[in-house]
């Protein structure tokens, strides 16, 4: 799994599930073909142990071969080999002198005593320049999902932009590929997000987008999303409402579907739903369940505005003859193909800068990379 992107913080919460992913593309990873004659830092051979009652211990170690890494002056990797280690929570900041990867073979697990979180962040990735977090290990927390959040929560959040999940497997989880912002937030963008070649199984939300999360504020989301697309997603869903797209009503965003076919096993006898509000959707090969008729909700104080543009374009019809209709559609989902989805949308492998990973407490997360 290759992690990359420009100021981006992923929540990775997964309770009482398994997420094996797979980072292909090898196109999308030029830059981790530049990483040769790597410094390795074998974290057991700078005090990391197996075994129990160690959280401490090895989260201090962690940190100390960490900052050795990358004070590095030719590119390092630090590896997690086989074996269980048990970890506090950890912070392993930049900026580093080169690029780094972090290569987990092992599991890490986090501490029991919650005591010991004093924020969320079990695990976290901060203010680096071209990481890779890659490996076939496991960060075992135990939480409900993967998701991008809590977009606009707090006043000096960033931008988020060019992140990519693909190829994972969610068994049992709450929710699937999530996008989640808070009402009454900052003014922030989130572009770029890809999910794309993903398993649900048994999944209660498997796609999500929730901007009308975290209080009963009458404000709306400032979080504007665009260029957002759920590709090649497929499995199974307890919840009726396989898919919940429920945008901001000031921004509604710029969602690309395509090839969603995800059936209904719950034991209710319902039928499978696609719930969406204040989006602008577009829709491409199969979609199980059959798309909502979603169309853009105008915010009141635009209301007017729209109205009196309306009366103009009323008066321009009168005095001239309408065009083809045909030709009409075309230029109308020409102009909004450039607004949302820009041609060179495909977003790049994780390999930016300043990336910031949160590996929260209570989740598990199986990354295993070809």
């Amino acid at each position: 799994m290759a992690i990359q992107g420009k100021d981006v913080r992923i929540s990775l919460l997964l309770i009482l599930a398994l997420i094996s992913c797979v980072a292909n593309g090898a196109d999308h990873l030029a830059p981790r073909r530049l990483l040769t004659n790597l410094c390795t830092f074998d974290v057991t051979r700078h005090g990391v142990k197996a075994g129990a009652g160690q959280c401490k211990q090895n989260a201090v170690a962690l940190t100390k071969v960490w900052v050795q890494a990358c004070q590095s002056v030719a590119p390092a990797k630090v590896l997690i080999p086989p074996g269980t280690f048990e970890m506090s929570p950890v912070l392993l900041e930049g900026p580093c002198k080169n690029p780094i990867i972090f290569e987990i073979q092992g599991t890490l697990k986090a501490d029991k005593n919650k005591n010991a979180y004093t924020d969320r962040a079990w695990f976290a990735f901060e203010k680096i320049d071209g990481l890779q977090v890659t490996g076939r290990g496991t960060f075992d927390g135990q939480g409900p999902c993967f998701c991008i959040g809590s977009l606009g929560k707090y006043k000096d959040e960033k931008n988020v932009n060019k992140v990519l999940v693909t190829d994972c497997k969610f068994i049992g989880t709450d929710n699937g590929a999530r996008i989640k912002t808070w009402l009454n937030s900052p003014n922030l963008k989130a572009t770029g997000i890809t999910f794309q070649n993903l398993v649900m199984d048994m999944v209660k939300n498997p796609i999500v987008i929730d901007q009308e999360y975290g209080s009963k504020s009458p404000v709306p989301s400032n979080v504007l999303l665009s260029d957002i697309h759920f590709r090649n997603i497929t499995g199974t869903s307890i919840s009726d409402a396989a898919v919940n797209v429920v945008c901001s009503k000031k921004f509604p965003c710029c969602v690309d579907m395509a090839n969603i076919d995800l059936v209904y096993k719950g034991t209710n006898k319902l039928p499978n739903k696609f719930e969406c509000a204040n989006a602008k959707l577009t829709f491409t090969g199969k979609q199980n369940p059959a798309p909502c008729p979603c169309r853009r909700t105008i915010p009141p104080d635009k209301r007017s505005k729209v109205k009196k543009k309306k009366e103009r374009e009323g008066k321009r019809r009168k005095r001239s003859p309408s065009p083809p209709t045909s030709v009409a559609v075309a230029a109308a989902a020409t102009v909004r193909r450039r607004r949302c989805f820009p041609r060179s949308s495909t977003p790049l492998l994780l390999l930016v800068d300043a990336v910031t990973i949160a590996i929260a407490h209570r989740q598990r997360l199986q990354i295993p990379v070809s």
